[in-house]
């Protein structure tokens, strides 16, 4: 069979572009370990908080294109963290070093780089700046702190402070009154270099609800000797902030009242109860009196029945009261 002289041509070429595409896969495989460098800007120092890219390059006659390589890479310490591919962040101060594992675009050869050092440097905090949701208050009432640090993120820690009782603050900013009065509380923190710094004081005025009335009630208006009664009271209004509510009897005779207002009968007769509350802010008010008559129930008759007529000599029968 006769082969053309295109079709030769054309055969030749193909062999051609195979030989040339072979050389120029096989140029890029690593015959010899390359002298592989790291490279970052800023001469090798990152500061706490910064991320910069990572990458290797060949030098010499081991020189490669970065599109053909793959590097995956690896910290010594913990002053810095590195995500794939080649970002390094740094965490605190310190030196750091970092190495690459680099394949070649064939697969054929792998190494590992020599450490390279890097430093990471901290940054001082320039400006603290705390405020609060809310600058008044009722007693019992949150709202939460903030806190903005420049340079942003670059704090290591940040801690709360109150300046008095009257007002307390957890780790995570949260505000709660505790006491009529004014309350103070800032920022505190330490950056990246050691360094403590202040916020300024932030003011919180804490009030209450006055309490206007109080109601006494009672579940009935009639015991027997040595019951016990439940006193409610009933306050105006009903959020109002209390200091304490005790309670008081006219005849401790008859009866006695306890610190929860539970009443202790003790005998007949008529006593009168009420209760005395104090709000938070020293405000006093008394419930009316309320009566509670103390008594036996009288009999008004009784009745014996029996359930026969007639019995035989020597038998029992069981009579019963009415």
């Amino acid at each position: 069979m006769k082969i053309s002289k295109f079709k030769k041509l054309l055969m030749l070429l193909a062999l051609l572009a195979t030989f040339v595409f072979n050389q120029e896969v096989s140029a890029y495989v690593f015959k010899t370990k390359p002298q592989v460098t790291i490279l970052v800007k800023y001469n090798n120092t990152v500061k706490v908080g910064e991320s910069v890219a990572l990458y290797v390059q060949g030098v010499g006659s081991a020189a490669f294109a970065n599109w053909d390589i793959k590097a995956t890479w690896e910290v010594a310490g913990s002053y810095g963290k590195v995500t794939n591919p080649g970002t390094f962040t740094g965490i605190k101060p310190g030196t750091e070093k970092i190495r690459a594992t680099v394949t070649d675009g064939a697969g054929k050869n792998k190494w590992v780089t020599d450490w390279v050092t890097l430093k990471v440097v901290g940054v001082p905090v320039t400006a603290v700046n705390n405020s609060v949701s809310k600058s008044s208050l009722l007693l019992g009432e949150k709202t939460q702190a903030k806190v903005s640090i420049l340079p942003s993120a670059l704090a290591t820690t940040t801690t709360w402070e109150s300046a008095n009782a009257n007002v307390e603050i957890d780790s995570k900013g949260q505000l709660t009154a505790k006491k009529v009065g004014t309350g103070s509380i800032r920022a505190v923190v330490k950056d990246s270099v050691n360094k403590t710094v202040y916020g300024k004081w932030v003011s919180i005025k804490v009030g209450y609800v006055a309490i206007q009335s109080s109601q006494l009630t009672l579940p009935t208006s009639q015991a027997l000797p040595n019951a016990k009664v439940q006193a409610k009271a009933v306050n105006t209004p009903s959020n109002a902030n209390l200091k304490s509510t005790t309670w008081e009897t006219s005849d401790s005779n008859l009866a006695t009242v306890s610190t929860t207002g539970l009443i202790t009968a003790k005998k007949s007769g008529t006593v009168k109860i009420r209760n005395k509350v104090t709000d938070a802010g020293g405000k006093v008010v008394y419930s009316p009196w309320v009566s509670l008559k103390i008594s036996y129930v009288a009999i008004q008759s009784s009745a014996v029945t029996l359930p026969a007529s007639q019995i035989l000599p020597n038998a029992k029968i069981q009579a019963k009261l009415a």
